[in-house]
């Protein structure tokens, strides 16, 4: 596994599923190339004929190149292998047939033999995930690059020694220095050597120099044996031969000690210069550094020679432990080469045994099927044996075994393909969701740019003072160009429709087409922001903490993250959290089926009731805009009938009212009919006061009294300015109250005001409400009249797509103000109203006892007979 692991292109599928023919056989890489015979179809598509060609694969395209000839010259068909499959079959087990299947067609070559079939597949799947991943590698490798540049420029800047150690003047070096540091380094590590370094030394004095003791006297031992061999030695004569002999040895050291002293000479030529170097060098450093000292620049220059014989000593030792592995792997190679010998030899020696013990037993059975019989020399058979159909049957057991060692290895290899087509299409699948997220980012970065394009030219467009008539024809055009043109890049399947279902209007206004456009591009931006790991699983701990039994506990961080707004996959899990959580007793408890109890027992008979026959009108009247409520077919149409009949029979006081047909649909956008529906009785009989929708609405002006008096409070000089012009606030907030600002303010705006609305109650309708007037207050603030007022105040609202700008007016800005404030104002505007209806109710009845006097019919009770007819 040791030696699996560091080839770098053995696969984690090659250690799973190895075949005999998968080894390789030589170290190096092997050249996918060779013969192979094509099936070709004829120009008829009748017949098919197999074509003599040459396949050579190109791993930089990762395609099998198929050529005419062996020139590689005439290229007969191109193969893409990075997309492909492979397959062979096993009724042909024999030959070396196998397809490759793209996403176009499929072609059938045949290598000649199974052996080569599977050396051919094994190596197209190799280069196949070699070209898949290349990519991720170099990215991965040009990252390393740049960090080790960065590293390397770093440590250079950070050396605080760069300017003495690397001098801006290159260091001069004789020719044979790369060749001689051995012989500096020799006397170098001699204690009696010293270099002279200092200004007095420049004038070499001659080089002496010592050496061990053997060395010192050869030279001179020549003579000694010269004389020995010419005066003999007392009582004992040298024959001529031996004299020659010795003449020849004293020639041989004699060529050794010139020998010995030319490189002497040689050695003492390349440490003069040597020394010289040192002398430039150091007179380099005493230019570049003239405050150092002598001494200071000897250390320095030292120190530079020991790195570099510590270099030369590192590198030496490298290449001799390089020499000795490659020694072992040739070693290894040839052990390696009489194994596979060895196991050759006693396959064919297993091979023979096995063929002498079948035969053996052969000749045994016809043996002992054949006995003599005692009338003469010829053979009877006394039992029929059936020699022959026993071979066939051994045969066919052999053939057999034969085909289940090929399916094993086709499984093997087939199994081994699946993975690898199961990597690759992870691979796609991983690069298409890349992809999708870049191009919901560019789809929102062109909606912005293209909203920010359009307003310039609106800008432009306006008649202005000194403007060329030229350029202004010019402005017209591309304003028209820009308003005509159809092609726009979405993501959506419904591009006239946005997520919720409500429909763009193509012949809006410019400034519409701007503004949609900006709505869209924030809506996209807001879902690649909100699909974070991190915010989901933060959500997904409210919904947990509201839906467990028990008083709930309100945190600061939870408030916080609802009126950041709720993420729109999470919307509907969030809002039933809330509403369980808020009325759990009705939902969970005797009151669980009470919704399709409600329904089952509805019987209109031939009448319908007035609040169903208010019901059916306003059905079409609910947000016409939208896909789902636009038609009588419209799928959300039954939805919205069921859900506001059942809660006019829940609720037989108030029945319907000319708000709740809104309130259900954006309900119905998130939740089912049935959440739907308690998200309907959360917010009439939990949420909003008592009497708030009743046919009085006592609760509704109550309301509208303590927001004109907080109006006054937070807003002092939009309150004066608006009574000085006669605009009462309430004919705009009373709706907002009613509908909780549905078709009142963009989708966006009122879905993130009903987040924090169904968390923290009906307090936050007064806070946007200022907010919004808050936002606006400047602007109110120049127009001079009622209409010009009005007018201001409603384009500002329709174009109210700052959500975020509005939650931090609502809830940071103005001075905050606690439910118990509202309740308190509340109850005072109460007894208020109530005093007044009181005095009323007075009045009409002296109204009502005078006119009965004077015989004179009461209007007002013509007035309400007409309604009734209405």
């Amino acid at each position: 596994l040791e030696n699996i692991s560091n080839d770098d292109f053995t696969h984690q599928n090659d250690i799973l599923f190895r075949t005999d023919s998968s080894q390789k056989l030589t170290e190096e890489e092997e050249i996918i190339k060779g013969p192979v015979h094509f099936l070709s179809s004829s120009p008829s598509c009748l017949t098919k004929q197999w074509i003599p060609l040459w396949a050579v694969f190109d791993a930089h395209e990762c395609k099998l190149k198929i050529f005419s000839g062996e020139d590689e010259q005439d290229i007969f068909e191109d193969i893409d292998v990075g997309g492909a499959t492979f397959v062979y079959d096993l009724e042909n087990s024999q030959n070396g047939e196998f397809k490759i299947c793209t996403a176009e067609n499929e072609q059938v070559l045949d290598v000649g033999n199974a052996e080569k079939r599977l050396h051919w597949l094994n190596n197209l799947q190799k280069a196949r995930r070699e070209f898949t991943s290349s990519t991720d590698r170099l990215s991965s490798k040009g990252s390393l690059c740049s960090l080790q540049e960065n590293v390397a420029g770093d440590s250079k800047i950070g050396s605080p020694f760069r300017e003495m150690i690397s001098p801006r003047v290159p260091t001069p070096r004789s020719a044979g220095y790369s060749t001689t540091k051995s012989f500096f380094h020799s006397f170098t590590q001699n204690p009696r050597f010293k270099l002279a370094r200092s200004v007095s030394d420049r004038q070499l004095p001659p080089v002496k120099m010592e050496k061990s003791e053997p060395s010192k006297t050869q030279g001179f031992q020549a003579f000694h044996k010269l004389r020995k061999s010419i005066r003999p030695a007392p009582g004992n004569a040298k024959t001529l031969a031996t004299v020659s002999k010795d003449l020849e040895t004293l020639k041989g050291d004699l060529l050794a000690s010139q020998d010995e002293a030319s490189a002497s000479k040689e050695v003492i030529s390349v440490l003069q210069k040597q020394i010289q170097t040192l002398e430039k060098e150091k007179e380099t450093l005493t230019a570049m550094q003239p405050q150092l000292a002598e001494g200071q620049l000897m250390d320095i220059l030292r120190d530079k020679d020991e790195q570099i014989l510590k270099c030369e000593s590192i590198i030496k030792e490298k290449e001799k432990n390089e020499e000795l592995l490659k020694e072992k792997i040739i070693v290894i190679e040839k052990e390696l080469a009489t194994y596979v010998h060895i196991v050759e030899v006693k396959d064919r020696s297993i091979i023979k045994l096995s063929n002498d013990l079948h035969e053996f037993d052969l000749s045994q059975k016809i043996e002992q099927a054949t006995p003599l019989s005692a009338s003469g020399s010829s053979f009877v058979f006394s039992e029929k044996v059936s020699v022959w159909s026993q071979t066939d049957v051994e045969k066919h057991k052999e053939s057999l075994q034969d085909t289940v060692t090929a399916f094993l290895m086709q499984n093997k290899f087939l199994n081994k393909e699946v993975l690898e087509l199961n990597q690759l299409r992870q691979q796609a699948m991983d690069r298409e969701q890349k992809l999708f997220l870049e191009a919901s980012d560019w789809e929102a970065r062109f909606y912005q740019i293209q909203s920010k394009y359009l307003l310039l030219l609106n800008e432009l467009h306006n008649p202005q003072v000194m403007v060329s008539a030229s350029r202004q024809e010019m402005v017209g055009h591309l304003l028209k160009d820009i308003v005509e043109s159809s092609e726009k890049p979405t993501l959506s399947s419904h591009p006239e429709h946005d997520r919720f279902g409500f429909r763009f209007e193509e012949n809006g206004s410019l400034l519409d087409k701007a503004e949609r456009l900006q709505r869209i591009a924030q809506e996209n931006l807001e879902e690649t922001e909100l699909t974070a790991a991190e915010m989901e699983t933060r959500w997904k701990d409210v919904v947990v903490a509201l839906g467990r039994p028990g008083h709930f506990t309100v945190s600061r961080e939870m408030k916080d993250l609802i009126r950041r707004g709720v993420p729109i996959n999470l919307r509907g899990t969030v809002w039933r959290a809330v509403i369980i959580n808020r009325i759990r007793g009705n939902v969970e408890g005797q009151y669980q089926d009470y919704y399709q109890a409600l329904l089952s027992n509805y019987n209109p008979g031939l009448t319908l009731s007035s609040a169903a026959k208010q019901i059916e009108l306003d059905l079409l009247r609910t947000l016409p805009n939208n896909i789902h409520y636009d038609n009588t077919h419209a799928k959300g149409i039954p939805k919205l009938r069921r859900v506001l009949l059942a809660y006019s029979l829940h609720n037989p006081d108030i029945e319907y009212c000319q708000g709740f047909n809104r309130m259900a649909a954006i309900a119905l956008l998130f939740l089912d009919e049935e959440d739907a529906f308690w998200c309907l009785v959360y917010i009439v009989e939990v949420l909003m006061p008592d009497s708030f929708y009743t046919k009085q609405m006592v609760g509704a002006q109550v309301d509208q009294s303590v927001f004109k008096e907080l109006l006054c409070e937070k807003l002092p000089r939009l309150a004066i300015h608006l009574e000085s012009h006669g605009v009462d606030p309430t004919l705009f907030s009373l709706n907002w109250f009613l509908c909780l600002f549905v078709d009142s303010l963009p989708v966006n705006t009122y879905l993130h005001i009903w987040d924090a609305f169904l968390f923290e109650g009906s307090k936050v309708l007064f806070r946007y409400a200022l907010a919004i007037f808050r936002s606006f207050e400047e602007k109110l603030l120049r127009q001079n009249d009622y209409m010009s007022i009005f007018n201001t105040f409603r384009t500002e609202l329709e174009s109210s797509f700052d959500v975020k700008k509005l939650t931090k007016i609502a809830f940071h800005d103005l001075n905050p103000f606690p439910l118990r404030v509202i309740r308190s104002k509340r109850e005072h505007h109460h007894k208020i109203l109530q005093a007044q209806m009181e005095s009323l109710d007075l009045i009409r009845q002296d109204y009502r006892k005078n006119s009965l006097k004077s015989g004179v019919s009461s209007p007002s009770c013509v007035q309400s007979d007409e309604e009734e007819d209405m």
